[in-house]
């Protein structure tokens, strides 16, 4: 993946791993947050019930913190935005 100026930001992802729907990528000058990006369907209704959660003052211990979820428009894609897991 090639690097991007965005916002005045230089964007570089570096791969954590891919798995059978996508990929997670960490970014360069933002430490601790992931970018996950995926086809998987469910596990972005699932990040987006858990951020709506959380929003209402719901705790869940142990699992990670969702940012912001996506969807690409018109695509089967949606853009994870997480704090990384130690």
């Amino acid at each position: 993946m090639r690097s991007r100026q965005r916002a005045g930001y230089l964007v570089d992802p570096v791969s954590l791993g891919c798995g059978s729907f996508g990929c997670a990528y960490t970014v360069e000058g933002r430490p601790g947050i992931v970018v996950k990006i995926t086809g998987d369907s469910s596990e972005a209704a699932a990040a987006n019930a858990v951020i709506a959660a959380r929003a209402r003052g719901a705790v869940f211990p142990g699992l990670v913190r969702y940012l912001c979820a996506y969807a690409v428009q018109d695509r089967k894609v949606y853009v994870l935005i997480m704090e990384k897991l130690l």
